[in-house]
């Protein structure tokens, strides 16, 4: 869960809390009590506790919709959206107009990569009374999710068209649909009324950074990345690959290597980093040292025609023709529009 979401998740739980005693349910002074102490943590960071008080007071009080509502927002903040879906699921069956149950459970579908779903409880939660501004405002994250930027853009111009202000997880969600786009411009231009107004905002700079890339701005990018690093953007395998790939560019080959170790040591074995480094081996004549990283790609992937393909070219680049023939046809049998065969290497009948 993004760091932004979070925010508001807590916003709407926050706001929420009158809505849950809408529930109607006769309780003992007692399991007042027990619901007093669950509500005192709430604003807290403390989740396991949280999830534990609230598994004790499902044992007494097993059919109030809000403390499976508090179990499955606990479980989500722990990371375990399945289980978490699974308590939201409950507190909606126990009351079917829980409004912000429908908001946390259209996050929990983000994560699961349920994006009908999520947009589906959204507009529920909208109907049921969650703020507008913040359904608007998740729903553009949503669609951008989906790879559906257009509409993305357009549920932003809505923000503003409803006499909402668009929030900061909004912005950012237009800057990224417009980088998707292929509209950079723009999507710079988005990122610097961010920073004008939060000049701290490492999710800014380290967006802006990639636009910066595409336009062939490599200078401004490595010190945008290095602004985000700064500000401890939590993304630090991103910013060593795209550092590593803008020094590339510059033909910095050392310096893009070491970038691109670093972020191999995030990501272990990550392909695009694995991919990066064999294409710096091969500009500085390391061919065996690019063999490997390909070999550590296709051990991890071995569907991947492209990897067998460029390892087919290396290897008829160092005469190995044999061994760049097998490749070759591994490929094309994975992706037979790579062929016919001889476009890479003529192969002699015996």
């Amino acid at each position: 869960m993004t760091k932004i979401l979070y925010k508001i998740l807590s916003l709407v739980v926050f706001l929420g809390l009158m809505q849950c005693f809408v529930n109607v349910y006769a309780y003992s002074i007692d399991d007042q009590k027990i619901i007093s102490n669950i509500e005192s943590l709430l604003g807290s960071k403390d989740h396991k506790r949280i999830l534990k008080e609230c598994n004790e007071a499902i044992k007494i009080i097993p059919n109030q919709a809000k403390l499976y509502f508090w179990k499955g927002l606990a479980l989500y903040n722990l990371e375990d959206i399945v289980a978490a879906k699974i308590a939201l699921d409950k507190a909606i069956s126990l009351d079917e107009n829980f409004s912000d149950a429908y908001y946390v459970r259209s996050t929990n579908y983000i994560d699961l990569e349920k994006y009908d779903n999520a947009l589906a409880d959204l507009d529920k939660a909208f109907r049921l009374g969650v703020d507008k501004c913040i359904i608007l405002s998740t729903k553009s994250l949503v669609l951008f999710k989906a790879n559906r930027f257009e509409e993305a853009l357009r549920e932003i111009d809505q923000i503003t068209t409803v006499g909402c202000e668009a929030d900061n997880l909004a912005r950012i969600t237009q800057g990224k649909s417009l980088i998707q786009l292929h509209k950079f411009d723009e999507a710079i231009t988005t990122f610097d009324k961010i920073l004008a107004i939060n000049d701290k905002n490492s999710l800014a700079y380290f967006n802006r950074a990639i636009a910066l890339f595409e336009l062939e701005k490599y200078d401004r990018a490595l010190s945008d990345l290095e602004k985000a690093s700064e500000l401890n953007y939590d993304d630090e395998y991103s910013i060593y690959l795209i550092k590593g790939k803008i020094l590339d560019k510059l033909g910095k080959n050392q310096e893009a290597s070491l970038s691109f170790k670093e972020a191999e040591k995030i990501k272990k074995s990550a392909p695009v980093v694995l991919g990066a480094l064999a294409n710096i081996y091969i500009h500085d004549n390391l061919y065996v040292q690019a063999l490997k990283q390909y070999d550590k790609i296709i051990k991890i992937d071995d569907k991947n025609a492209n990897i067998y393909l460029k390892k087919g070219m290396l290897l008829k680049k160092t005469n190995r023709h044999q061994e760049a023939l097998i490749n070759f046809r591994k490929a094309i049998s994975l992706d037979p529009s790579l062929g016919p065969i001889e476009k890479y290497i003529n192969e002699k009948k015996k």
